[in-house]
Order: C-alpha cells, then sequence, then structure tokens
C-alpha cells in the first residue's frame, strides 16, 4: 500500500476527538520485515490522551484492513505538535 492509497483512507475516516491539522505518512518494512505505515497525527494543542491514540490507531488499522486487497500493513502511529515540525 502506497503513502498516497493511506492518505486516502484517512480522508475517510470518522474525525478523531482532538483535531488533526496534517496527517504525515511513510511506508516500508518494520524491524520484523513486514510491511508497515508509519502515520503521524500532527496536533495543534495538548496532544490527546494515549486512549485517544490508541482508538485511533485502531480505526486507522481497520480501514485499511477494509481497503487492503493483500495483507494488511501494520499502522504505528504516533501524535506530533505542529510546534515539532
Amino acid at each position: 500500500m502506497t503513502a498516497t492509497e493511506v492518505q486516502e483512507v484517512l480522508g475517510t475516516i470518522p474525525a478523531p476527538s482532538f483535531e488533526v491539522v496534517r496527517w504525515v505518512v511513510d511506508t516500508g518494512t518494520d524491524a520484523t520485515g513486514h510491511d508497515a505505515v508509519w502515520v503521524w497525527a500532527v496536533v495543534d494543542g495538548p496532544l490527546p490522551p494515549a486512549g485517544e491514540i490508541m482508538r485511533l490507531e485502531d480505526t486507522v488499522q481497520e480501514a485499511l484492513r477494509v481497503r487492503s486487497s493483500s495483507t494488511t500493513p501494520w499502522v504505528y502511529l504516533r501524535p506530533r505538535l505542529v510546534t515539532e515540525n
């Protein structure tokens, strides 16, 4: 799955409980050699609680699973403050 395809999927998921200013996506293989997607949710404000991030990660993983015609890549989702860029 390409970064562009992941971006398209991110555009279809329900909005999280916190505002995401933009998504940053990278694809490749993780340390285990499996397909992976790294998604940074860039937020402007305080970082959301860990539970909110975990729910969003599950939502993204499920959306990618539904969209993917092959093995779904593992999703690593992390919040990032606008000021970190």
